[in-house]
């Protein structure tokens, strides 16, 4: 089913069909055969696999070969930028990183590229996810932690191996302020295969889609930009419409609802487009202010320079209290997508704000770090020193027409050199250019640089995702500012790499609980160990548990409700939720390793309905400790992962339903129940693990009919588990997925007969 090379307006036409009803294939087959390639890997080299990030709200799979995502999500299960994390609404079809070269006049790209599998897991090596697992060959950075090597070394057709290992450490978290992204520090070492490499450049190629949740246009209405300074490009760095600090305390920052500046047509798009809500703070947008006890005071000026003094009228930046600013002022390197408007429609749905969750994130990746490159721009601060600031090397997309086929147009593109660079070296939004909404993907790099037999290149990037672009910039900023949090010899004015100096010093949660529950009627019992209570903090290292939370979601492991909370503190405690909310001071009850949960009412006041038999619900009970005021460390709790899973990582459900110990007098048939009803497939709290509607209230023993509304039986259950309940998972005695329409049903005992109906919508 792959696309073949038409023209674009036949593209458009026929692809809405073609989407909705097949999916969509990413490579064209006229490209595939110019490259011929080999599937074949070295025996002792491990299988390829899978292994997912689900602490924070962006949910992600990463393999040992190269690339991060599934283009297989919608089958898998697996999160492929799931984003907020439970809700099965993903933004990536494929990403991947690429190194590119020149050997002996040729230019040569090892990378991952949809079906162009150029990595390999380094022999002998272990793939790692958990922090558990990765202590094994190190101490953990963040809350979860993942782990893996792989290399070029095996030969594919018509590809010459660079001989490059690569090390990767991926980073999460789940606490609000960095649960948005998700860091990968590389080491890019030169084997020696081709001696001495010089002019290597380093990339972040990312196919994302936004997002699944918009089933019918889920690629093609998207468009791809860059947040940061682009040189002699273009002037889109060079504007001031926000002021995201809110540096005049005025509660006024420049966006709308959406994340959206009120000063940006976004294309035509932004309905809320008003200069008038303008609100300018002196610093061009595209610049970030990382603020710190120890940088350097910023001053305030429309005419930026990268690394000067920011100068308006000879004045200090100063908030409206007379406090001036200090920090760091640095442009950021984020390329981006997002959902623009649909030509295929007449409505603005830009952002498909009417959808649930809606398409409002916007996406991408950028460079926490990089190693002094060629291109560096380094520049004076205070004539007493030198210093430098981190930049990409260049920001490229395309669309599936101009996909690079061989390494000669992947090196190109990465280089800012391709025919369809349009001679950028940072590429215009494509609505600037001349190019229509489209399913885009983009290539960040950096470089480029000689590397030695042996020697490392090190690079840190991240992915990062938020509402609008307000969002996706306080997300970048937040993983910029973790990455120097702790530092005491390096700042974003003098980089250091993640070996050196200290990084990432954030709150370390204790570990969460090994959880189990099972259900009962109108009620799930719980138990968990006490690994939390003995383990040491990892930034401490000392035992700094305060006691347990218990958060419970219906239909999707997402929107936490806290339900309950213990402690070891004597007195009142301020009680504060999944969104650092407070709840108040009340004195909790004393900590324990287990709960049954019926509802009732918290002892801070909150009426918790009872599980509702019938309804798929999530259960995670976290950890959380005191912090450190000694070092700057706030109260942190571990994240809400620890939900049953099957055994490839798919959210399981608990699903409460009443017992029997014997069969009831007089039992009425007319409380059965059919939930939900109507049972819809695209509802976006419909569990794709479940696929199942059930039927409720029922007696210990009896045989259920369901037909169509034309009376032909469809399916047929004999119910003989004691219990109240029945799961149908929506397969015909035919072995057929059922189709949308009103069914019958009939629940039969020994001695009566019950007839309902339910609605089916697919």
């Amino acid at each position: 089913m792959l696309l073949k090379k038409y023209k674009l307006e036949i593209i458009l036409a026929v692809l809405l069909v073609f989407t909705f009803t097949f999916g969509y294939a990413k490579v064209n087959p006229d490209k595939l055969s110019k490259r011929p390639f080999s599937l074949k890997k070295t025996a002792t080299r491990p299988d390829h696999d899978y292994k997912a990030h689900t602490i924070g709200s962006l949910w992600n799979v990463i393999t040992n070969y190269g690339s991060f995502g599934d283009p297989n999500f919608s089958t898998t299960g697996r999160p492929s930028n799931e984003w907020p994390g439970g809700t099965k609404n993903c933004y990536l079809y494929d990403a991947a990183i690429w190194v590119s070269t020149i050997l002996n006049g040729e230019k040569w790209c090892t990378s991952y590229f949809y079906y162009y599998e150029e990595w390999e897991p380094v022999d002998g090596t272990q793939f790692l996810m958990g922090n558990e697992e990765v202590a094994a060959i190190g101490t953990p950075k963040s809350i979860h932690d993942s782990y893996c090597e792989f290399d070029d070394l095996d030969v594919k057709t018509e590809h010459t191996p660079l001989g490059i290992k690569v090390i990767e450490h991926g980073l999460s978290w789940s606490m609000p302020e960095y649960d948005d992204f998700i860091v990968y520090e590389f080491d890019i070492i030169n084997l020696g295969l081709n001696g001495y490499l010089k002019d290597v450049i380093i990339g972040f190629w990312s196919d994302l889609d936004v997002s699944s949740i918009d089933v019918s246009d889920t690629n093609i209405d998207d468009l791809v930009d860059y947040d940061g300074y682009d040189g002699s490009d273009t002037n889109t760095d060079e504007v001031d419409w926000v002021d995201p600090l809110d540096l005049d305390a005025d509660g006024v920052t420049g966006y709308d609802d959406s994340g959206i500046p009120y000063g940006h047509k976004m294309g035509g798009f932004n309905d809320s487009y008003d200069t008038a809500l303008i609100e300018g703070d002196g610093v061009y947008d595209e610049y970030a202010l990382i603020e710190t006890e120890a940088g350097l005071p910023i001053m305030a000026d429309v005419d930026v320079v990268i690394g000067e003094y920011i100068i308006a009228a000879g004045d200090t930046l100063r908030r409206s209290t007379g406090k001036p600013f200090i920090g760091w002022k640095v442009p950021r390197g984020i390329s981006y997508i997002y959902d623009g408007d649909n030509p295929s429609s007449s409505e603005n749905d830009f952002g498909e704000r009417t959808l649930v969750p809606n398409c409002s994130g916007f996406v991408g990746g950028s460079i926490l770090y990089a190693d002094s490159s060629k291109s560096d721009y380094v520049f004076p601060v205070q004539d007493s020193m030198h210093t430098r600031i981190v930049r990409p090397f260049s920001h490229q997309w395309w669309n599936w027409e101009s996909d690079p086929d061989n390494d000669i147009e992947q090196y190109d593109y990465q280089k800012g050199q391709h025919e369809f660079s349009r001679g950028y070296h940072f590429l215009p939004n494509p609505l600037d250019v001349g190019a229509p909404t489209f399913d885009y993907r983009y290539l960040l790099s950096v470089g480029p640089y000689d590397i030695a037999v042996g020697d490392t290149v090190h690079v840190v990037f991240t992915e990062v995702i938020g509402t609008g672009l307000q969002g996706l910039r306080e997300n970048s900023d937040n993983a910029l500012t973790a990455y120097y949090t702790g530092s005491k010899n390096s700042s974003p004015y003098k980089p250091a790499p993640p070996a050196q100096d200290v990084h990432w010093l954030l709150p370390a949660p204790p570990p969460s609980p090994n959880l189990r529950y099972s259900p009962a009627d109108q009620s799930v019992f719980m138990v968990w160990d006490n690994i939390a209570e003995i383990t040491p903090d990892t930034k401490t290292k000392q035992i700094d548990f305060v006691g347990y939370k218990i958060y419970r979601a219906k239909y999707t492991p997402s929107n936490w409700t806290l339900i309950a909370a213990f402690d070891n503190i004597e007195g009142a405690v301020k009680v504060l939720n999944t969104d650092r909310d407070s709840l108040g001071f009340v004195d909790l009850p004393n900590n324990v390793n287990e709960y049954v949960d019926q509802g009732g009412t918290t002892v801070w006041g909150d009426v918790i309905e009872a599980p509702i038999n019938g309804i798929p619900y999530f259960y995670s009970v976290v950890a959380y400790d005191t912090g450190d005021e000694t070092i700057n460390l706030p109260p942190s709790e571990s994240g809400k992962s620890n939900y049953t899973k099957s055994a490839s990582g798919a959210p399981l459900a608990v699903i409460p339903k009443g017992m029997y110990e014997e069969t009831p007098a007089n039992f009425d048939l007319s409380k059965i129940k059919v939930v939900p009803n109507p049972y819809k497939a695209t509802d976006v709290f419909e569990d794709i693990y479940q696929n199942a509607l059930f039927f409720t209230n029922l007696p210990p023993v009896c045989k259920i009919s369901i037909f169509t509304l034309a009376g032909d039986l469809v399916q047929e259950i004999n119910h003989t588990n004691g219990s109240n309940m029945e799961k149908w998972d929506l397969i015909s005695r035919n072995v057929q997925s059922v189709v949308s329409g009103l069914y019958l049903f009939a629940v039969e005992t020994e001695n009566d007969k019950f007839i309902g109906k339910f609605v089916i919508i697919m």
